[in-house]
């Protein structure tokens, strides 16, 4: 933890990470860990969104593969003749 507590000077980082927009090296070691954070969060977030919608429509394409399928099985069961049911 010492390297966290005590980061290169600041004209260092400054030149280092010029876009954080800090000049003190606690501030921009702040800014880059914070700019970590929110990328970490939004990606988590993202997946979650994915990762419910794709089981959520996995579950309606086999919903609607099984209608299908009974619905044809039973028209062409309503369409055989008597006597197809007679043998076991």
């Amino acid at each position: 933890m010492a390297i966290m507590s005590t980061p290169m000077n600041s004209k260092t980082m400054t030149k280092v990470y010029p876009g954080t927009g800090e000049t003190e090296g606690d501030k921009i070691l702040e800014a880059i860990i914070k700019n970590y954070v929110y990328v970490l969060i939004g990606s988590g977030l993202a997946y979650l969104v994915l990762n419910f919608s794709g089981k959520r429509y996995f579950g309606m394409l086999s919903y609607n593969i099984t209608y299908t399928i009974r619905k044809q099985l039973y028209s062409n069961i309503l369409t055989k003749e008597m006597g197809y049911f007679d043998f076991p």
